[in-house]
């Protein structure tokens, strides 16, 4: 096996008998001081992944640089597992597999039907056919389920005789998936008391601005938007992006929308939308600005109550969706904010004996806040 191919795609099933055989323990990796160069580069690894979402692809100019990459990818997962946390380890794995498929990209056909195969992918060459490569249906099940864009579904694929046809740069985002699963298929690892003594303090503190970058999206009471005044179809996206989880592309539209909407500006929704393990700023903020109109000047409103059930975002009703007019997430942040506004006022009132409240500003603010915080919603809604 080569060994440049290796420090490119180090999560190859050959790796660690390579490694194994240049004679590689653990505690070299750990300890040795001829491996200091390797435990920085893994750290680097482990952290830009953590940080940015992004690895950035290996300079292999020369034979030194080539087994420093390849033994920093022990090394980072050993950093990685340190820290214990899955939704770290999940955005590690994305971003190591975002790596390869950039890398995937610049390899010919050949290479990759053999990359494939070191996988157990049934894929054969079809050069000149409908497409470049052709995959059998139950691998090509099994590593697009994650991708929910209607166009990757079966039913919409040209098939023949149990093949499917897909052109290059498919067949490399399927190929991203595989490499997913086969970086975070066992990450975090358990990690003996001799591992965490050499990276636990670097892991700590990757695992703190992490959590960091988590806590600052959860903080969501920005302006009037109150999370808890949010239809249960937009706490559920939201709970799923803070703990971690990719969203489809259609509930991260509808999500989008209705923070606009509501009030948050792009920054913050830009900052929910980090901790997601495939968060990469430039795209994200692209989608956030066309999403919101800071780009094209088209606003887009969240998706109504029936198209989000078409879509198979409504986790279920609860009263206030149950109503007949209830038909919009934003009629209904609109409604949970007009009787917040009016127990307010019931209470200042009874708090300042009744002859308060209503002439000193409160009846203006409150009508305010009926349109949804300052405005927003109700501009918002509109469309």
């Amino acid at each position: 096996m080569d060994v440049r191919t290796l420090a490119r795609y180090p999560f190859l099933p050959d790796a660690p008998g390579v490694v194994r055989e240049m004679g590689v323990s653990v505690e070299d990796l750990i300890r040795s001081m001829a491996y200091e160069r390797v435990r920085a580069r893994g750290v680097e690894r482990a952290a830009a992944a953590v940080r940015n979402g992004v690895i950035p692809p290996p300079a292999l100019s020369g034979e030194e640089e080539v087994f420093a990459e390849l033994l920093s990818y022990p090394v980072a997962r050993m950093v990685v597992s340190c820290t214990g946390d899955r939704a770290l380890a999940r955005r590690f794995s994305v971003a190591e597999a975002q790596r390869a498929s950039m890398l995937l990209a610049e390899e010919d056909t050949g290479f990759l039907l053999w990359f494939a195969g070191r996988f157990g992918l049934e894929c054969r060459d079809a050069s000149g056919s409908r497409g470049e490569v052709e995959v059998f249906f139950t691998d090509y099940l099994r590593y697009t389920v994650r991708l929910r864009s209607s166009d990757w579904k079966l039913v919409n694929q040209p098939l023949k005789r149990g093949w499917v046809s897909l052109e290059k740069a498919r067949f490399v985002r399927l190929l991203e998936n595989v490499v997913l699963d086969a970086v975070g298929r066992d990450l975090p690892l358990p990690v003996g008391e001799d591992v965490v003594e050499v990276f636990g303090a670097v892991a700590g503190s990757i695992l703190g601005e992490f959590q960091s970058r988590r806590m600052e999206a959860e903080d969501l009471r920005t302006g009037r938007v109150s999370v808890r005044l949010f239809p249960p179809c937009m706490k559920q996206m939201l709970a799923r992006v803070q703990n971690g989880e990719n969203l489809s592309h259609n509930a991260r539209f509808a999500l989008t929308a209705f923070l606009h909407a509501v009030g948050m500006s792009n920054e913050d929704i830009l900052a929910l939308f980090s901790s997601s393990p495939d968060f990469a700023e430039s795209i994200a903020r692209y989608q956030i600005e066309h999403i919101t109109g800071a780009s094209g000047g088209t606003e887009y409103s969240p998706p109504s109550c029936g198209s989000l059930k078409t879509l198979g975002l409504c986790p279920g009703e609860d009263r206030l969706c149950s109503m007949e007019w209830m038909n919009h997430p934003l009629t209904y942040y609109r409604t949970k904010t007009r009787d917040v506004s009016r127990k307010r006022r019931e209470a200042r009132k009874a708090g300042s004996g009744g002859d308060g409240g209503s002439k000193d500003g409160s009846g203006k603010d409150g009508s305010a806040e009926d349109r949804g915080g300052g405005g927003e919603i109700g501009g918002g809604g509109g469309g």
